[in-house]
């Protein structure tokens, strides 16, 4: 005995076959739409999960940038904006810094929350340099 089944999606007859024909299945012209319908609506469920994933990330920067900006606040000192080449030993020997090459660790000892290693900066990450007063503040 043959049996005769059928997929309905939707409400409409999407596929149809019998189990003596496996793998052989109808599918008309006026069931594509609601197949392509249906993948329109994963695909959608799709997108706006790794949007939101996309946004709670940013969100966590932000929040972890906010808290860095608060540290510098409440430490003395400026921000520094790492630029391509630098090393913690050149920042420190800028003349503007520190002018001293040997400072590099008073730069790390400020950084440990995300320096991991004081050989690896990467540029665009923002450093404290401890120590160094805004331009335009008076000197203690």
């Amino acid at each position: 005995m043959r049996a005769i089944y059928s997929l309905i999606l939707t409400g409409l007859l999407v596929l149809s076959g019998c189990s003596a024909c496996p793998g052989n299945y109808i599918l008309g012209p006026e069931h594509a739409d609601a197949v392509s319908a249906a993948d329109e609506s994963k695909n959608a469920d799709v997108r706006i999960k790794e949007k939101r994933k996309m946004l709670e990330t940013l969100d966590k920067e932000l929040n972890a940038l906010h808290n860095r900006l608060i540290d510098v606040k409440n430490k003395e000192g400026v921000m520094y904006e790492v630029c391509p080449s630098d090393s913690l030993w050149k920042i420190a020997g800028r003349r503007e810094v520190y002018g001293n090459s040997f400072m590099w660790v008073k730069i790390y000892s400020a950084n440990r929350d995300i320096l991991a290693d004081p050989q690896r900066i990467y540029p665009g990450q923002l450093l404290i340099i401890p120590g160094k007063k805004k331009a335009g503040e008076p000197k203690e």
